[in-house]
């Protein structure tokens, strides 16, 4: 199944400027962020045939919300911050499958299901908590206006 999810990655890189171009860094992490919780949670109500279809979906919106915070560090850091967003990146992708297996050894598999789609939720309300740090180039034509 993790094939099926890369393979979706993959796209998610290529769409990543479409949409951002389009919709704007806050508004893309918006839509990606909340699909890929809703897509996460629809993986637990699903049969198996669907679920495989919904996988490249997940990583498509998963990796398209990735790239478009990546993207914005340097713009947030002034170009300083790079080896330590880097080493926090590595150390979440690291500790976060830990976490979810503990929440799911002391709890159940649909739990830590919901609280992986609960995790892909923060990131709307922090998304736009950096919205007034975030350059009017880094915005999409509907961020301009505003």
């Amino acid at each position: 199944m993790a094939r099926r999810r890369d393979v979706g990655g993959a796209f998610g890189k290529a769409t990543t400027a479409w949409l951002g171009e389009r919709l704007g860094v806050v508004r893309s992490v918006m839509v990606t962020g909340a699909a890929t919780a809703l897509l996460i949670a629809a993986t637990l109500f699903t049969p198996l045939t669907p679920t495989l279809i919904l996988l490249p979906l997940l990583g498509i919106v998963l990796n398209c919300t990735s790239s478009v915070l990546y993207g914005t560090v340097p713009e947030l850091s002034g170009g300083g911050a790079g080896r330590t967003f880097a080493a926090s990146v590595i150390g979440a992708g690291g500790l976060a499958p830990i976490l979810y297996g503990a929440i799911t050894d002391h709890s159940s598999q649909t739990t830590g299901v919901l609280a992986s789609a609960a995790t892909a939720t923060l990131v709307v309300p922090l998304v736009l908590a950096l919205r007034p740090h975030l350059r009017s180039s880094a915005a999409g034509p509907r961020e301009r206006a505003v």
